[in-house]
């Protein structure tokens, strides 16, 4: 019985502890961007944050051991001066898999965002400018909306499906031809001349088909040139990722638009956190070609467990600490984000915070909330204690009068 709960406190204790760590560190992130320091141990907040943290570096460390695995491992083949069939794959697949994670990210993300109140005008079908959509609109149903809206939105989606089955297809095509392309070799053709001596030697004579160089230069100048241009739209993508994050900083000016993460700002995360992890990852075992195609293979071992937790612990804890300060703050309080919410203190003595003032509450503890006030003079930060403060008003919505009854 004992080691049962020996085994159960293990499964409990460590990740609880794990998320824990997170938790705090996003908060405290988020917090000291406002000069609020915070060292309470027992709080529950951090629990709840931390598996937004956890959920977000779990989808960077995904798509990084794929890459790394399909596409890195192999680092004599990706770090050379001509275009290899890994290397285009890697830089495709980056791009792609980042796009997904923060898509994925944002859609978990927005759940919690208030929506007011929708008419039900909103079950219609409406194009979107689509030539698709417009021959559908088209179609009358007769008065059944409820029918219309989701036959013709089937209709739509199958449609798109086709095209993009069809354009994938394509690519794959062309992705065939490039691996085809990179991997041809110049051929020659030996030609025999036979001496009319006889019992003379027989002359082979390897001569190299001038056209067939000509095809290998072109499809090599091509190949130079793809690899060119990915190279620069990955610097011009790494570029944008930095300033996206570095504007998206979450300060007292960020309170004017509080609206969830975008997938812009979750890509651009998700793409520098990828990147630093993998560059982590990589440098350090390219001159150990066992060590390199070990990593992130063979994660039962406990020995490559507690080297790619050594090579990702910087890279981990800064993605961690950047997440808190651009993408926590926006994520909606109700599923636990850290976004401020607009309040009005009442006092013990009555009186409430003034009316040309905004209010914001962005956390607490057991004895202070946090608060930021915003004025058209001035904006500050402080620490309000609870003994002091009556109520929290969260909402206050007029209620319209009702309409006098008819003599």
């Amino acid at each position: 019985m004992f080691e049962k709960l020996q085994e159960i406190s293990k499964v409990i204790v460590v990740p609880t502890a794990m998320l824990y760590f997170l938790g705090f560190v996003c908060v405290t992130s988020f917090l000291s961007r406002f000069g609020i320091i915070t060292f309470e141990i027992v709080n529950a907040r951090y629990l709840i944050a931390g598996i937004h943290a956890l959920l977000a570096t779990a989808a960077a460390i995904v798509i990084a051991r794929y890459l790394y695995t399909n596409a890195l491992v192999h680092g004599s083949r990706i770090f050379t001066l001509e275009l290899t069939p890994e290397r285009f794959f890697a830089y495709i697949s980056y791009i792609v898999l980042t796009a997904i994670g923060a898509l994925a990210l944002n859609y978990v993300f927005a759940l919690g965002g208030y929506e007011p109140p929708v008419s039900a005008s909103v079950i219609r079908f409406y194009p979107l400018g689509d030539p698709i959509g417009n021959l559908l609109a088209r179609w009358e149903f007769g008065g059944a909306t409820e029918l219309e809206f989701v036959v013709k939105y089937i209709i739509l989606s199958l449609a798109y499906l086709a095209i993009a089955a069809a354009l994938l297809t394509i690519i794959s095509f062309l992705w065939k031809m490039l691996a085809g392309l990179l991997k041809r070799k110049p051929t020659a053709k030996p030609t025999v001349r036979d001496s009319h001596e006889e019992g003379a030697p027989i002359v082979v004579d390897r001569r190299i088909d001038r056209r067939t160089m000509s095809n290998n230069s072109r499809a090599r100048f091509i190949i130079r040139l793809i690899d060119i241009a990915c190279v620069l739209i990955g610097a011009i993508l790494t570029a944008f990722a930095f300033i996206k994050v570095r504007t998206a900083l979450f300060d007292i000016t960020s309170f004017q638009t509080l609206v969830v993460p975008s997938w812009a700002l979750i890509s651009s995360w998700l793409y520098l956190t990828i990147l630093a992890m993998l560059l982590f990852m990589i440098v350090p075992a390219w001159s150990n070609t066992s060590s390199q195609a070990s990593l992130f293979t063979r994660l039962s071992d406990p020995g490559i467990i507690f080297d790619a937790t050594q090579r990702l612990a910087i890279p981990m804890l800064a993605s961690i600490l950047l997440f808190g300060t651009t993408i926590f703050p926006r994520i909606p309080l109700a599923i636990g984000g850290g976004q401020p919410r607009e309040v009005r203190v009442i006092f013990q003595n009555g009186t409430p915070t003034t009316s040309d003032t905004r209010t914001f509450l962005i956390g607490e503890n057991s004895q202070f909330f946090f608060v930021v006030e915003i004025s058209s003079t001035q904006s500050r930060a402080f620490q309000l204690n609870k003994a002091a403060v009556l109520r929290l008003e969260t909402r206050n919505v007029t209620a319209s009068k009702k309409p006098s009854a008819q003599p």
